[in-house]
């Protein structure tokens, strides 16, 4: 279990390092965000994902659990994240920290169960022993859809 919170730990790392642009070229250039890049401001306008809120809960054995919020709604957005270390992220930073992973999910609401709870284990480097999986995800079209294991 440990190194499960090392590798993710350290998986984090690695994607916010991998973030630092330096500009040698001693031109000042415009903050213009690129295409990729998604600000937490812009979430609201920008529907960056398939879905709309992304709430997921993953318990372990001896009390240890995983926990992801994600809300992008016209009233409302925020993001948390709660981890093995009982570290908890929120705002700006938490969702820096997700927006990769939540991009790089690709499931829709047709897409099967087993499907979706692997594709979510694997992009976000859960392992699968665990003892109970919940996902609530609402999509960009208001359907509900509920994953259990």
């Amino acid at each position: 279990m440990k190194l499960l919170s090392i590798t993710f730990f350290l998986l984090l790392l690695l994607t916010t390092g991998c973030n630092n642009v330096n500009n040698q070229s001693g031109e000042q250039t415009q903050n213009e965000p690129s295409p990729e890049s998604i600000s937490y401001q812009q979430i609201n306008e920008n529907r960056p994902f398939n879905f709309n809120r992304f709430e997921l809960e993953v318990d372990y054995v001896d009390r240890m659990s995983y926990h992801i919020d994600y809300v992008n709604l016209e009233n409302r957005k925020e993001a948390r994240i709660d981890d093995f270390d009982r570290q908890k992220v929120t705002g700006e930073e938490a969702f820096n920290q997700l927006a990769p992973q939540l991009r790089e999910m690709s499931f829709d609401q047709d897409t099967p169960e087993d499907e979706v709870i692997n594709e979510v284990l694997t992009v976000l480097g859960l392992e699968a022993p665990y003892k109970e999986f919940k996902l609530e995800v609402t999509y960009q079209d208001g359907t509900v859809v509920n994953y259990e294991d």
